[in-house]
């Protein structure tokens, strides 16, 4: 069978904060330290608790233009939030965060970190290493920033339909597209729609460390998976560890065990990411977040 010539697999077709963020920008203080700059009226969901059980998600809007007005001591990852109370932006670092049922994950080391408390919905931070813990009022992480000692914020990528907040992923509502075989013709590729409806959370619990992975969702659970093994061709790859093939004949995904075993799956990638096992972390995160990058080209 002939190479079929079509150019997409998946992508996010719609995401309702797709466009929330406005005139995001990197403009220089009266230090000559490159800031993050966020326009009035942007948007955001913040975590509001529960309602009949269940987590409750609000939209918070700024009033004014935001800028992040800091300077860090030494290079890191940062993310960003939105203040509740005030036109302002919040920046903890990306291994001052956590996502967690208790507040037994907090970095150690760290006299000040903020827990998204999974039981409660809630974002709380402590600068006493855990010791008291109080309502920290920003929305969910809206981004996330490398930040260069002496010279500022060097790069930010915006969290649209996916984010991180420290050893854990959240996915935004949104509407994608996956490749799912091909029409009656035996040529055109089929998509099928999958919709997220809430915002879903993973906590990574992996014992290794990770140079570099895939996060990988079906978005019909709450459930995630990664993998750091992807591969597209037209057969099925000589390989005995987990791992996903998309077939670029059949416009399919396939799961791979350890055994060497294919079993057809509907696990999309959406981020990539790094993690430090001891301090239970990530070191970087990268959405797919353009239809470019989630998309598959031959």
């Amino acid at each position: 069978m002939p190479k079929q010539q079509w150019t997409k697999g998946n992508f996010v077709s719609q995401c309702e904060c797709a466009n929330w963020l406005k005139n995001v920008k990197i403009v220089l203080d009266s230090n000559g330290i490159q800031q993050l700059f966020v326009g009035k009226g942007s948007k955001y969901y913040y975590a509001d608790g529960l309602e009949n059980g269940e987590p409750k998600f609000g939209v918070y809007t700024t009033t004014a233009d935001c800028i992040s007005n800091w300077e860090a001591t030494s290079t890191i990852k940062v993310i960003f939030h939105l203040s509740l109370t005030s036109d302002r932006i919040g920046r903890p670092a990306l291994q001052d965060m956590f996502l967690s049922t208790t507040s037994a994950d907090i970095r150690s080391g760290g006299t000040y970190s903020v827990w998204w408390d999974k039981t409660n919905n809630i974002l709380k931070e402590t600068n006493d290493s855990g010791s008291t813990w109080h309502d920290y009022p920003y929305t969910l992480p809206f981004g996330i920033a490398q930040y260069t000692k002496d010279v500022g914020i060097t790069s930010f990528t915006p969290f649209t339909f996916i984010g991180c907040c420290g050893n854990g992923v959240f996915i935004n509502p949104c509407e994608i597209k996956i490749a799912n075989g091909l029409e009656s013709d035996g040529k055109t590729p089929k998509l099928i729609t999958k919709i997220n409806t809430t915002i879903k959370t993973y906590v990574e619990t992996t014992t290794s460390d990770i140079s570099t992975a895939n996060v990988l969702s079906d978005l019909d659970s709450s459930d995630f998976w990664w993998n750091n093994a992807l591969y597209f061709q037209d057969s099925p790859p000589s390989i005995t560890t987990w791992c996903i093939w998309y077939d670029t004949l059949s416009n399919k995904y396939y799961q791979g065990d350890a055994n060497g075993n294919f079993t057809e799956s509907t696990q999309i990638r959406l981020a990539n990411f790094g993690y430090q096992a001891n301090i239970k972390r990530f070191t970087s995160f990268k959405p797919m977040s353009t239809i470019d990058e989630l998309a598959i080209y031959y």
